[in-house]
């Protein structure tokens, strides 16, 4: 290709000077050959820097729809992932509200009745309003609100839950569900030592754009509550938050004998 283009040039320089000679076609031919060959030599390093150019030009080009498909790939995987993850929130809290319904209806159904409400408003916002990639603040924590209010109902005088929700702008945005996993452990995995409540205490903070939740339970590995999830739960948030907010979360777990603590602090959108 660079020899080809050198001999272009030479001709085209054959061809140029002998316009400014006026002669555009010479007698003497060896002349004339004698240029064109001088001219394709000299022409070799120019076609050859053109050549390269015009290589690394479909280089970048290439590499840049490369670059844009990956890129592509890349979020479509992680919608994937956060997808999967949404997905493996543990049903079981399903069930066992709508057992507890179920027997409310048969000696309080003024209570079941306000148990249905709250739980149906759940369901419609994990159907509805989970599919977009950001909700309002003010729309999760409305959904927290009535997860804690379920829970509180189930568990009626046998667990005390303070709550405190210090929100001043819930207009801001957030991923659905990210919280809800940590209020969920909170209750799953209180414990009741004999002849004592145990306590569920919460604290939902914004101040800008940062957001802090802090979930503080009783915990006693003798009376805790049993699970099979293993940590799934909190493994579940970790991985959304490493996707979702890369650089943009601190997540602290503290155990010991009689509480366990979650905090998490996060830069909101």
């Amino acid at each position: 290709m660079a020899f080809l283009l050198a001999g272009c040039l030479a001709l085209i320089s054959i061809v140029f000077a002998s316009h400014e000679i006026g002669e555009p076609f010479p007698q003497s031919k060896l002349p004339v050959l004698e240029h064109f060959w001088f001219r394709f030599y000299t022409s070799i390093p120019a076609a050859l820097l053109i050549n390269g150019t015009a290589c690394g030009l479909r280089f970048y080009q290439e590499h840049g729809i490369m670059e844009k498909k990956h890129a592509l790939l890349k979020q479509n995987h992680l919608e994937a992932q956060i997808k999967i993850l949404q997905d493996q929130i543990n049903p079981h809290l399903m069930f066992n509200v709508l057992n507890h319904i179920h027997i409310l209806m048969q000696r309080d159904v003024p209570l079941a009745s306000e148990l249905l409400i709250k739980f149906s408003d759940i369901l419609r916002y994990q159907l509805y309003e989970c599919n977009r990639e950001y909700v309002l603040l003010e729309t999760e924590i409305k959904y927290l609100k009535d997860l804690v209010g379920v829970e509180q109902v189930r568990w009626g005088n046998e667990l005390d839950v303070d709550c405190r929700w210090e929100i001043q702008n819930g207009n801001l945005q957030i991923t659905p569900l990210l919280l809800m996993p940590l209020v969920e452990n909170a209750f799953k995995h209180v414990s009741r030592l004999p002849h004592e409540n145990g306590y569920v205490n919460l604290l939902c903070k914004q101040d800008g754009e940062h957001l802090m939740l802090k979930i503080e339970n009783s915990y006693t590995e003798h009376y805790r509550a049993l699970s099979n999830d293993h940590g799934l739960g909190l493994e579940n948030v970790r991985k959304r938050l490493d996707i979702q907010y890369p650089d943009r979360y601190d997540l602290t777990i503290e155990k010991t004998e009689d509480k366990f603590t979650i905090i998490l602090t996060l830069v909101l959108n």
